[in-house]
């Protein structure tokens, strides 16, 4: 088996061994029931820490130090103001932070493109049992099935991240079909959970990814589709959509703007550190009109709360540092197909944060940072490939050959 792996990691991702083994193994885990991943996700970080190569090389990375500065200090003020639990999410955190720069200092090519495979066939194995589980409690008053995962709304995330990855595919492959069976199975995913704020974010995410990839035909004939079939489900299955029946645009938004001024007044309690790592319900909860709420249902405003301007502004470096260099590689012809999961991915973080935080959990946390790592494909080029980008206007995306 070990020689058989060794063969594997040397045709489809050409990287060491064992980070090859632990990154396909903790991918995998992602669509497991929930803290799977934790197993694979120590392993990691053992590697992490006891690979002096590794460790140096990540802390090396552009935005790297300020990322760990956001991810020690949450997990300071959390220590000091928090409570067990409390201490347990901002070290699930931290633990995710370092992941995300494992991933991006030893990923490859090769390496990205096989967790794109595993991503897609971990996504459609998890979309197909969540419409098994809808089918079986169909008729249930408000049951949203979460899938593999612990709350649906975690389950609508990661198929949006599950669609991203179809698409990209989709384009990259031969087998156009078996990804758009695995695209189907996404969207079928999202709707099972019912997650309003996913739904909008994977249609925008899979239009930005196809004007991206600079497929019109593929845009447009999928338009078509949904402009059909959007109306045909709702016709047919009225109860498929419960969080859509008697909703008030006005009263949702209004609970909202509730919740959203009850987390400014927290932060703004301790504006300079923040109150720590999922503090919404101990901080705020007082402050929200007596109502129970766990967390702000908006990124920016729990980020702010959890550390304050200063964590803030550490880790909104580094999303400005990936921003650049995302545009950077996707201005590179022969790498440019693989830049588009990470970008994106961060619109969809972007969009999906502005009515949720689901990204926190450890499961979607984990998969973000596996597909923005398509940036540790770029920090690997020389600095006259990158400069390319400034040489010529990208017309079209080439299919990116990789040797074998």
């Amino acid at each position: 088996m070990v020689e058989t792996f060794k063969r594997f990691s040397q045709r489809y991702c050409q990287c060491n061994v064992l980070d090859a083994f632990l990154i396909c193994l903790l991918t995998a885990s992602l669509f497991c029931p929930p803290f799977v991943c934790v197993g694979p996700a120590v392993a990691v970080l053992v590697r992490f820490f006891c690979t002096k190569k590794i460790f140096q090389g990540a802390l090396r990375l552009p935005g790297a130090v300020a990322l760990m500065a956001f991810g020690l200090l949450m997990l300071l003020v959390t220590c000091v103001r928090g409570e067990g639990f409390n201490i347990i999410v901002a070290l699930g955190i931290v633990a995710s932070l370092v992941v995300g720069l494992y991933f991006r200092q030893v990923m490859t090519l090769p390496m990205f493109h096989t967790c794109l495979d595993i991503f897609c066939i971990g996504g459609a194995a998890t979309g197909l049992y969540g419409l098994i589980e809808k089918l079986m409690h169909w008729g249930v008053p408000g049951f949203r099935g979460p899938s593999m995962f612990l709350n649906p709304n975690y389950f609508a995330l990661m198929m949006v991240f599950v669609c991203i990855c179809a698409v990209v595919q989709l384009v990259q492959s031969d087998h156009w079909y078996l990804y758009a069976t695995v695209l189907v199975l996404g969207l079928t995913g999202i709707v099972m959970a019912d997650g309003r704020a996913a739904l909008i974010t994977g249609a925008v995410c899979i239009l930005l990814a196809l004007v991206l990839l600079k497929q019109w035909r593929l845009t447009i004939i999928l338009l078509m589709i949904a402009i059909v079939v959007i109306p045909l489900l709702l016709t047919l299955f009225p109860n498929l959509f419960i969080r859509l029946e008697g909703v008030s645009v006005s009263a949702d938004l209004q609970h909202r703007i509730m919740i959203w001024k009850a987390a400014i007044k927290g932060f703004l309690q301790s504006p300079v550190f923040g109150q720590g790592a999922w503090m919404f319900e101990k901080v705020c909860t007082p402050l929200y009109a007596g109502l129970y709420e766990v967390h702000a249902h908006n990124l920016f405003f729990e980020i702010l709360l959890m550390s304050g301007v200063v964590g803030t502004s550490l880790i909104g470096g580094y999303v400005l540092t990936m921003v650049r260099d995302l545009t950077r590689m996707y201005r590179l012809k022969h790498v440019a197909l693989f830049a588009v999961p990470g970008i994106c991915t961060l619109c969809a973080v972007t969009l999906h944060g502005l009515l949720d935080v689901a990204i926190v959990f450890p499961q979607t946390g984990i998969a973000m940072f596996l597909l923005v790592s398509c940036i540790g494909i770029y920090d690997k080029l020389s600095e006259e490939e990158k400069q390319g980008f400034l040489q010529r206007h990208l017309k079209i995306i080439d299919k990116v050959e990789i040797s074998r």
